[in-house]
């Protein structure tokens, strides 16, 4: 039997992961089977429009009891940064 949902055939999310950037908290869903540390390197990608990765897993920080994951930027012209965002899922 066919589904009359506008959303069948379309995967569900596994979830969501926040994200702080510029003092505002942003959410993004993670789609099943994705990274969700990759998700939100993409979505500061789309944001900052240039390159973005997530090459480790966030750490913990007991002085804030908060998790931050680094973020490598790669902008124009080869220049690169390295953000920490704040995550929490």
């Amino acid at each position: 039997m066919e589904s009359t949902s506008p959303s069948a055939g379309t995967a569900p999310p596994q979830g969501l992961i926040f994200y702080t950037f510029d003092g505002v908290e942003h959410r993004e869903p993670v789609p099943r089977g994705a990274d969700r540390w990759d998700a939100v390197a993409e979505a500061l990608a789309r944001r900052l429009r240039c390159r973005a990765l997530a090459e480790e897993p966030p750490s913990y920080d007991t002085g804030t009891r908060s998790w931050t994951l680094p973020v490598t930027l790669r902008r124009r012209l080869g220049r690169t940064e390295t953000l920490l965002i704040p995550v929490r899922w």
